[in-house]
């Protein structure tokens, strides 16, 4: 059983926020931690074991592409974790150069991996919503615009110069067709990874499916539901996507 520890992050965001400052605190219950303060550029280390190591047998099945149970308390308490991440990096602005560190610090936390600043370092704008966070990668040069949703219940996985208009969707999630296995009490889904090549530029409100990969050089136009793989150098739209425009290999 979980120990009941208390994880607290402060965050000052005084400098150029909205009236006197935001200070947010997020008070997680989680099986080991410690307390972190982030304020400014003074950041401390990570303060946790990382997620992908804790031991659940729905998250097992979850990450194998099988039903599993989302209401495990493991995959609840990471779930919830997540979601407060992401609101606290919801409080950030982009336009003042002192919240950058924060908010690498943020996705650092989310992504359970060192990120880099300078050239080639992801460009997330708030807001922005996952899942999880530590089933997301990203390669160099990823810029995502507003409302992005990465539901992450598998891996997500983008290569180099990736870019995400707003409002774009990826899911890896999925409920079974049979209401009585995917409703109360029993809460059954499964998931499927996504994964998208290099060079890929994916327009507003398109909406990615789980299980989908998508080619290098890939363009999505606005407002596609794209429900199968793209091949490489391909132009989709519509709903369901269909190739408007086939690449040199196809």
């Amino acid at each position: 059983m979980d120990k009941d520890l208390v994880i607290t992050t402060a965050v000052s965001l005084s400098a150029g926020a909205v009236g006197a400052g935001i200070v947010l605190w997020l008070h997680h219950r989680w099986g080991e931690g410690a307390e972190e303060r982030i304020d400014g550029t003074d950041l401390p280390p990570k303060p946790f074991s990382n997620h992908p190591n804790t031991v659940s047998p729905s998250k097992d099945r979850m990450l194998a592409g099988e039903l599993y149970n989302q209401m495990g308390d493991v995959l609840l308490k990471e779930r919830n974790y997540a979601h407060d991440l992401c609101t606290f990096y919801n409080q950030s602005n982009t336009s003042r150069p002192q919240h950058e560190a924060i908010r690498r610090r943020i996705l650092e936390l989310l992504l359970c991996r060192p990120v880099a600043g300078g050239t080639g370092a992801p460009y997330i704008e708030p807001p922005f919503y996952c899942d999880y966070g530590y089933n997301i990668e990203f390669g160099k040069n990823f810029f995502c615009n507003f409302n992005c949703i990465l539901l992450d219940c598998n891996k997500i996985k983008f290569g180099d110069n990736c870019f995400l208009g707003p409002f774009v969707q990826v899911y890896t999630a999925g409920h079974p067709l049979d209401p009585k296995i995917r409703s109360p009490p029993v809460y059954l889904e499964y998931a499927k990874k996504v994964i998208v090549g290099n060079d890929v530029w994916i327009g507003g409100n398109a909406v990615i499916l789980p299980g989908v990969t998508i080619g290098d050089g890939v363009t999505i136009a606005a407002g596609a539901v794209v429900t199968r793989d793209v091949p490489a150098g391909s132009l989709v739209g519509g709903v369901p996507a269909r190739i408007i425009k086939a690449g040199p290999s196809t």
